[in-house]
């Protein structure tokens, strides 16, 4: 791809005659379909560079917001402060179930977000959560979502089910950081704030506006906002590297600016096939290593596995 955006000012022929045949064959399919086009030099003037330097006005843009018993207080204007957009409100099975719709109302009166999403933990459903769902929506009109959840557990051996979002200001911003961790933060119902919830650092708060700014301003806070998938095994080779939100926890290797995870990804990018198809084959079955000291790959063997799989 390089390559032929280097011909970018090129006339039609002679980037054929610069190109090979495997090269020819990918331009053949870029064009077919419409993902690329020839255009007249007169008008090279008419397709700009796209500008994929990304900021936000907010402090935080997403942040998750437990309860976990009934002495739990959270300042949510703290959150419009720093421009949060979006929140997740989580109520543990500890949480008075009772009390949830008015700790709702007196939370989110005259506050404002773009989205507010509602998660209960609960096995399974009744009729008193099913009511309450209709009288948090029908009252609270910024919900935007309400789920019963088995249980809020991460079980960090599942195989990472990949999340995709597209957009300009996804793809810009993947570009430079994590969208999963970037910009993110999550508040324990003991007054502790996480990047999220995975990290293990935690930095406890006094819930006031200026101790949460001071602490998501500490390098220790935001180490992993600028880990992008360029900087991460495998993730750096996958063509959905920028649409890709990825809630796994990036371990950096000694001394380097490298990354690895520990849970792999229903996803092979160097044979281009999911788990759940007849001829998947996993990082080790293609002899990939990536873990805390190294990363190793070989590509001829990985042409030749290719080459059984798709000719």
């Amino acid at each position: 791809m390089d390559k032929i955006k280097s011909f970018e000012h090129f006339e039609k022929d002679v980037i054929y005659n610069l190109l090979d045949s495997d090269e020819i064959e990918w331009l053949t399919f870029l064009l077919d379909k419409e993902y690329c086009f020839f255009a007249d030099k007169n008008f090279i003037d008419c397709f700009p560079d796209i500008n994929l330097n990304w900021k936000s006005s907010s402090k935080i843009t997403n942040a998750i917001i437990d309860f976990d018993n009934s002495k739990a207080k959270f300042d949510f204007k703290i959150l419009e402060s720093l421009n949060c957009k979006h929140i997740l409100i989580r109520f543990t099975k500890k949480f008075p179930t009772d009390l949830i719709l008015s700790l709702l109302n007196e939370s989110l009166n005259n506050i404002t977000f773009k989205s507010v999403d509602i998660q209960i933990e609960k096995k399974e459903p009744s009729k008193f959560y099913l009511s309450l769902k209709k009288l948090i929506i029908k009252q609270i009109s910024q919900v935007t979502k309400f789920d019963l959840i088995n249980s809020f557990s991460i079980n960090k051996n599942l195989k990472f089910k990949p999340k995709f979002v597209l957009g300009i200001d996804t793809f810009a911003e993947s570009q430079k950081h994590n969208l999963f961790f970037n910009k993110k933060a999550y508040f324990t119902s003991n007054n502790y704030i996480k990047n999220g919830i995975e990290p293990n650092k935690k930095f406890l708060h006094k819930n006031k506006l200026e101790d949460i700014i001071k602490i998501i301003n500490l390098k220790r806070f935001k180490n992993l906002w600028n880990v992008n998938k360029d900087k991460i095994d495998v993730c750096k080779d996958c063509e959905f590297r920028y649409m890709c939100v990825d809630n796994r926890l990036p371990l950096k290797r000694k001394n380097v600016e490298e990354y690895y995870f520990e849970n792999p990804c229903s996803y092979n990018p160097y044979i281009s096939l999911w788990d759940n198809h007849e001829n998947y084959l996993s990082l080790k079955d293609i002899n990939i290593i990536s873990n805390n000291s190294s990363f190793v790959i070989n590509n001829e063997f990985i042409s030749s596995i290719n080459e059984k799989l798709w000719d």
